[in-house]
């Protein structure tokens, strides 16, 4: 409501202009609203229905929050497969790239990274532990992101056509320099800032990958373009 009009409706123009416009109503909508109502109920009409609409606001923000807490529940769940006995069992590795992207999405908004996700719908399941994987994919995928440029990237997914299941996980950064490159596999090896990795992720992750379910995981890098490839049988 302009100032003008504020007196006719015995209303605070600034208190109620959110909720109509949120509603798509300028002014004049809201003027045509009221303006079969008798002059003395306007004010307290309109302030009814800016209630009403600011509660439904609420609300429908209450359902979504609820909406993403059941979300990350189920992806934390997923993630950690709480529900498994220890014996090797089937795994279906993009339900858990699913549940570890959900988990770090916050991460990615903060960064303003984008990514780009290219996942085969016919991906065989592979025997293992899909709890200690997903900390493969945690620790692949945090560091891709720390490594990746900010902003938007070209969409540029890889399909492998070889007979395992093959992860690749690549990011825009600098690349890791040549004298470097033997020594990420190492314990406790880092070369982000201090409180920011405890250079163990590569470690584990090529313990479980390696070790633990027979693949291989092997980097390949150059300045723009740093992929690692996990190759499970």
């Amino acid at each position: 409501l302009p100032p003008a009009r504020a007196g006719a409706h015995d209303a605070d123009p600034w208190t109620l202009a959110p909720a109509f416009t949120d509603l798509g109503l300028d002014a004049e909508g809201v003027a045509a609203v009221l303006a079969p109502l008798p002059p003395a109920v306007r004010a307290p009409a309109a302030a009814w229905a800016e209630a009403t609409l600011t509660a439904d606001a609420l609300l429908a923000d209450v359902e979504r929050a609820a909406a993403r807490i059941a979300e990350l529940v189920q992806a934390i769940k997923t993630y950690t497969h709480m529900d498994r006995g220890r014996a090797p069992a089937p795994v279906d590795v993009r339900a858990g790239l699913d549940s570890t992207l959900a988990l770090l999405a916050h991460k990615l908004r903060d960064r303003k990274v984008t990514l780009a996700r290219a996942l085969d719908d016919a991906l065989p399941a592979v025997p293992g532990w899909a709890g200690e994987l997903n900390q493969v994919w945690t620790n692949l995928l945090d560091n891709a992101i720390d490594a990746a440029a900010e902003g938007p990237t070209p969409d540029d997914p890889r399909v492998a056509d070889r007979g395992d299941v093959v992860v690749e996980v690549e990011d825009d950064g600098a690349g890791v320099p040549d004298e470097l490159r033997a020594r990420i596999w190492e314990p406790f090896f880092t070369t982000k800032a201090v409180g920011r990795g405890t250079g163990l992720g590569l470690d584990i992750a090529r313990h479980i990958v390696v070790e633990q379910h027979g693949g291989a995981l092997t980097l390949d890098t150059r300045p723009g373009a740093t992929r690692f490839l996990v190759r499970l049988p």
